[in-house]
C-alpha cells in the first residue's frame, strides 16, 4: 500500500479580514486530589469564578480581588478601589465581569479587571448584595438583604430596577437564573420560583420541615433537578428536588458540620464545603458521599467547578485549593461553552459582533496555541448568535462574520502547516510539531468544514504516532467531501489497517472503488484486507473484478491459489460430514425401533445432501483454480510453479476422495469414487511431469510424482525416480 508523505497545503496569508484562498471531557475518579494554592493574601476569600481553565478571579474581604491568567499558577491582585467585603464574583467572558459586596456594592469591569467601577443598585448602605446571576453580558440579577431584594439590569448595571422583595426580614442567600426563563431564590427555610426572568415569583415553598433550617446555597442542574445546602442549627444538610423546587428531600446530614456551598456537574458528581475544613463529594448523584482530603481547619466558603475536570475551593484566611484531572480537556469542550445569550435588537447584535472580534484578538495575544482555544470557543459562539440576529435584519455586519472567521482560521492553519512543512527541510523538535498540531486543531475548531485543516491535522497526528487522532481527523475530512481524493482514501485505509480496524478499512475501500473503479491498487488493497480476515471468497470476488480490469498473470496466480484453498476447505468439510454419515449408517444397521430409524434416515438424508453440495462446490473451485493456472501457462509456458500447483490440486482432491471412498458401503458409489480418483491422479501426474520438465531440480515435484506413480500402479516409473536420486528411498 502506498505510504503517503504529502506536505501540507499552505494557503496564502493576506491582510487582516481578507478572504483566504482556501476556504468530554474524560474524568477519572483517581483525580480527587485537592492541592493548596498560594495566592499571596491572608484575607478571607468568599467566591471564585473561571471563564476557562486559565482565566479566573477570586474575591474576598477588604475589597480583595485576585486574578490569574495561567490556570492558578500565579495570582495578581487587582485594585477594587474598595474596602468592602466582596461576596460573589461572576464573569461573562474574559473582559466583562461583576462583583457583589456589602453595603449594596456592585463592581463592574469591561477590561478583565484592570479597572473596576461601582454600579450600586441602591443607595441604602446597610443592605448587602450576596449573590449575582447574569444571563448574558447585559441582563443580570443581584440579590441580598435584609429585605430579600432582587435587582435587575438590562444594560450591564448602568441602571437597576428592583424586581422583587421576597422577605422583609431576610437576606437572600443564593439566586440562580437559567436560560433567561427559570429562576430560583432561597433564604431561610424557603425557596421562591419564577418562570419569566424573575418578573413574577411564586409563593414560597418549604425546603425542610424545620423552622430553624437556614439555606446557604442552591444549584439547579436543569429545570427540574436541583440541590440546596444549609444548616439546621449546627447540622449541615444537603437537599434535593426533582420537580423544579416545589418539593425537597433530605439527602445527607452532617452532625455538627455546617455547610456553606455546593455545586454539581452534569455527570452526577457534586461537591459541598463548609465550616472547619469540611469538604465532601459524590459521584453517584448524592446517593453516597466521601470526604475530600484537604489539610485545613479553615472555614470553606465556596466550591466551584470551572469545567468538569477543574475545581476550586476558597475560604477563611486566604485558603485556596485546586483539583484538576491530569488529562487536558478536549478542544470540543469549548464548543458549547458560550452562554445562550439573548439579542434584543440590531445594536445588541452589533455589540456582540465586536465582542466576538475582541475574543479573536485576545487569542492572538497568547503565544501558546492551546491557550487560544477558550477564546476561539467564545469567538464562534458569539459569532453564531450575532449572525442569527443580524441576518434576519439583512445587516451589513452579517457578511463580515465568515470573513473574520476565515481570517483567524487562516492564521492557525498557515502557522501549523508552516511549522510542519519546515520539518521536511530541517530537523524540528517534537515540541514544535506538537505546536503545529495545536495550531491545526484550532483551525478545525474555528472552521469545522475546513477539509485542508482536517487533512493536515491527520498527517501531523500520524507523524506523532497518534494513530487514533489521525483517524479522527481524516474521518472528519472525508465526511466533508463528496468525492475524496484517492490519496485521502488510501491514507485512511492504511490508518484503519494499522489499528486493526479491518471492517472499517474494507468499507472505506469499497467506497473508494465506487469513486475510482479503474484504480487497480484499490482492488489489491481490498483483496489483502479480506485475506487478513480469512475471507477467501470475498477476496476471490474482488480478484475477479481486478482481472476483468487488468489481465495480469500475478492476479491469476493469486486467485488460483485462493481458489485452491476454497476447494480444499469445501472438500475437507465434505469428508468430515461423510464420516458422520458412516456413523449414522452403522447406527441404522443396529437400531430396530421404527421411530429411531426414521429419525436417523432423515438426518442421513440432510447430511448426504450437504456432502453433495460441498463436493460440488469443492470440485468447482478446484477446476477454477486449475483454469487460473492454465491461464498463467498461456502467458508463460515455462512456469513450473503453475504446473506444480495444478498437480497439487488434483493430487489433494484425489486424496480426499479416496478417504471418502473408504467410508462408502455402496459398490456403485465406490466405483464412481474410483473413476474420479484415478482421473485426478492422471491429471496430477501429467501436471507434475510438466513441472519437473521445466524445473528438474525441485525435489517436491519428484516426491509428489513418486507417490502418484505408486497410486496408479506405475511401480517402474516410481523406481526410476529413486534410481535417478530425485528423491531418497
Amino acid at each position: 500500500m502506498m505510504v503517503l508523505t504529502n506536505r501540507l497545503y499552505l494557503p496564502l496569508k493576506r491582510a487582516c479580514f481578507s478572504i483566504i484562498i482556501l476556504f468530554s471531557f474524560i474524568y477519572t475518579a483517581e483525580a480527587q486530589q485537592w492541592n493548596s494554592v498560594e495566592t499571596g493574601t491572608d484575607s478571607s476569600l468568599h467566591s471564585v469564578y473561571f471563564v476557562d481553565r486559565n482565566s479566573g478571579w477570586i474575591v474576598g474581604n477588604n475589597g480583595t480581588i485576585l486574578h490569574t491568567s495561567d490556570g492558578g499558577d500565579s495570582w495578581n491582585e487587582q485594585n477594587s478601589n474598595s474596602t468592602e467585603n466582596l461576596n460573589r464574583v461572576y464573569f461573562f467572558d474574559n473582559f466583562t465581569g461583576w462583583i457583589a459586596g456589602d453595603n449594596n456594592l456592585v463592581l463592574f469591569t469591561e477590561d478583565g479587571g484592570k479597572q473596576w467601577s461601582e454600579r450600586r443598585p441602591s443607595s441604602v448602605s446597610d443592605q448587602h448584595i450576596i449573590d449575582i446571576s447574569f444571563a448574558d453580558w447585559r441582563r443580570g440579577w443581584v440579590a441580598g438583604g435584609p429585605g430579600g431584594h432582587i435587582y435587575y439590569t438590562d444594560n450591564s448595571g448602568i441602571t437597576w430596577q428592583r424586581q422583587a422583595s421576597l422577605s422583609a426580614d431576610s437576606t437572600i442567600a443564593a439566586i440562580q437564573f437559567k436560560d433567561h426563563t427559570d429562576a430560583f431564590a432561597v433564604y431561610g427555610n424557603r425557596i421562591h420560583l419564577s418562570e419569566d426572568n424573575g418578573t413574577e415569583w411564586s409563593e414560597s415553598y418549604l425546603l425542610t420541615n424545620s423552622d430553624s433550617f437556614s439555606a446557604r446555597d442552591i444549584y439547579f442542574v436543569n429545570d427540574t433537578l436541583g440541590w440546596s445546602t444549609g444548616n439546621d442549627q449546627s447540622d449541615g444538610i444537603i437537599l434535593r428536588t426533582d420537580d423544579g423546587g416545589k418539593h425537597w428531600e433530605e439527602i445527607h446530614r452532617m452532625n455538627d458540620r455546617e455547610l456553606l456551598s455546593l455545586t454539581f456537574t452534569p455527570d452526577e458528581r457534586g461537591y459541598v464545603v463548609g465550616m472547619s475544613g469540611t469538604a465532601i463529594y459524590t459521584e453517584d448523584d448524592g446517593n453516597t458521599w466521601n470526604q475530600i482530603s484537604i489539610e485545613t481547619d479553615a472555614d470553606l466558603y465556596e466550591v466551584y467547578m470551572s469545567d468538569p475536570g477543574s475545581g476550586w475551593i476558597v475560604g477563611e484566611g486566604g485558603a485556596v485549593f485546586h483539583m484538576e484531572v491530569s488529562e487536558t480537556p478536549d478542544i470540543t469542550f469549548y464548543e458549547n461553552h458560550y452562554p445562550s445569550v439573548r439579542v434584543a435588537d440590531d445594536s445588541e447584535g452589533i455589540d456582540l459582533f465586536y465582542r466576538a472580534r475582541q475574543y479573536g484578538d485576545a487569542a492572538m495575544e497568547r503565544d501558546d496555541p492551546e491557550k487560544r482555544v477558550p477564546y476561539y470557543g467564545r469567538l464562534r459562539g458569539a459569532m453564531n448568535i450575532a449572525e442569527q440576529h443580524l441576518e434576519m435584519g439583512q445587516n451589513e455586519y452579517s457578511s463580515q462574520i465568515p470573513i473574520i472567521l476565515k481570517h483567524f482560521w487562516a492564521i492557525e492553519h498557515n502557522k501549523g502547516a508552516e511549522i510542519y512543512n519546515e520539518s521536511f527541510e530541517r530537523e524540528v523538535s517534537h515540541q514544535q510539531i506538537e505546536k503545529a498540531r495545536n495550531h491545526l486543531k484550532n483551525a478545525t475548531f474555528i472552521q469545522p468544514d475546513s477539509i485542508h485543516s482536517h487533512v493536515s491535522l491527520a498527517y501531523i497526528n500520524n507523524s506523532l504516532n497518534d494513530t487514533p487522532a489521525a483517524i479522527s481527523a481524516m474521518e472528519n475530512a472525508l465526511e466533508r467531501i463528496d468525492v475524496p481524493k484517492i490519496d485521502y482514501y488510501t491514507f485512511l485505509i492504511e490508518l484503519y489497517a494499522s489499528e486493526q480496524h479491518i471492517s472499517r478499512a474494507i468499507e472505506l475501500n469499497r467506497k473508494a472503488i465506487e469513486h475510482y473503479p479503474e484504480e487497480s491498487f484499490l482492488y489489491e488493497t481490498i483483496v489483502n484486507l479480506h485475506l487478513d480476515r480469512g475471507e477467501v471468497e470475498e477476496a476471490v470476488n474482488y480478484l475477479t473484478e481486478l482481472i476483468d480490469l487488468k489481465s495480469d498473470p500475478d492476479y491469476y496466480f493469486v486467485r488460483g491459489v485462493q481458489r485452491q484453498i476454497l476447494a480444499l476447505n469445501h472438500l475437507e468439510e465434505a469428508l468430515r460430514l461423510y464420516e458422520e454419515v458412516w456413523v449414522l449408517r452403522e447406527d441404522l444397521h443396529t437400531t430396530d425401533e421404527a421411530d429411531d430409524r426414521s429419525e436417523i434416515e432423515n438426518e442421513l438424508s440432510l447430511l448426504l445432501h450437504e456432502v453433495h453440495e460441498l463436493k460440488n462446490d469443492g470440485t468447482r473451485y478446484a477446476n477454477q483454480a486449475v483454469s487460473d493456472m492454465e491461464q498463467i501457462t498461456e502467458f508463460n509456458p515455462d512456469n513450473h510453479e503453475a504446473y506444480g500447483i495444478m498437480g497439487s490440486i488434483h493430487h489433494n482432491v484425489a486424496s480426499i476422495l479416496y478417504q471418502m471412498r473408504v467410508l462408502t458401503p455402496d459398490s456403485e458409489e465406490a466405483e464412481q469414487f474410483d473413476r474420479r480418483i484415478v482421473g485426478n491422479l492422471e491429471n496430477a501426474k501429467d501436471h507434475y511431469e510438466r513441472a519437473v520438465q521445466h524445473n528438474p531440480d525441485e525435489s517436491t515435484y519428484w516426491e509428489a510424482l513418486y507417490y502418484i506413480y505408486l497410486d496408479l500402479g506405475l511401480e517402474e516409473q516410481a523406481e526410476q525416480i529413486v534410481r535417478r536420486e530425485h528423491i531418497k528411498n
